[in-house]
């Protein structure tokens, strides 16, 4: 699944048509570093695909990476201060410039709302991955304004093809997924990764994922299994 998620963000790349704010995590159980460090090999691919020469990404001016110790709890404002700063003119060397925050959590819910304006409408080309390992969640306001793409781990073999469920009406859905012993975040979670690859328009593809986003606070909420169910009844026709 990571590879046709690589492919994806490969094509975009070819047809400068990436989104400015992906937010990207790996599935549970997985390393920690593990979407950090297959975030920085997709953005030396794209670069070898455009240029046809590999480089490295440390001190490149048109890529900052902001990584933080694992024993400070937030971003200082100086080193935020990047991400502004990398914002103000546009790529030297290449199409855009590329932006990678890892544990992006560690964004104070302050420092947040000052890049807010940053992170929605970049004044520049540019591409701005927040790395969020962990089930922390990152400050509403900007997690509603990013892309979900979430990471398998090599170990993880179990895929739920949510698109057989589509032609189902809701009684036979439910019996299916009681049948298989699906849990609802595992559909949860099958459906979202099956936006990120969907060949659907942009709009369609935010729309989905803002459902999905309604129905994990549903389940938060411990709102019933049947009605969540309902809802994810409901995504499905967006695919």
């Amino acid at each position: 699944m990571n590879k046709k998620i690589k492919d994806i963000f490969l094509l975009k790349a070819k047809n400068d048509s990436l989104g400015h704010l992906y937010q990207v995590s790996a599935s549970k159980g997985s390393d920690a570093n593990f979407a950090f460090y297959w975030v920085k090999e997709l953005v030396e691919s794209i670069i070898l695909e455009d240029q046809n020469k590999s480089i490295s990404l440390e001190n490149h001016p048109d890529i900052t990476i902001l990584n933080i110790e694992p024993d400070q709890k937030s971003y200082a404002a100086e080193e935020l201060l990047k991400i502004t700063k990398a914002c103000h003119f546009k790529a030297n060397d290449l199409k855009r410039k590329y932006i990678i925050i890892n544990e992006a959590y560690k964004i104070s819910d302050i420092q947040a709302n000052k890049l807010l304006k940053t992170f929605e409408e970049p004044p520049i080309p540019v591409t701005i991955f927040l790395i969020n390992n962990t089930a922390k969640k990152l400050l509403t306001t900007i997690s509603s304004r990013s892309l979900r793409v979430i990471l398998k781990d090599k170990s993880e073999s179990t895929v739920i093809d949510v698109n057989s469920f589509k032609d189902l009406d809701f009684t036979d859905f439910v019996k299916r997924v009681e049948s298989e012993n699906i849990q609802i975040q595992e559909l949860l979670s099958a459906l979202l990764a099956t936006s990120q690859e969907s060949s659907s328009t942009l709009g369609s593809i935010i729309k989905l994922q803002k459902q999905i986003k309604v129905i994990e606070e549903d389940i938060l909420f411990n709102n019933s299994s049947q009605y969540s169910l309902a809802k994810i009844h409901h995504a499905l026709s967006l695919l």
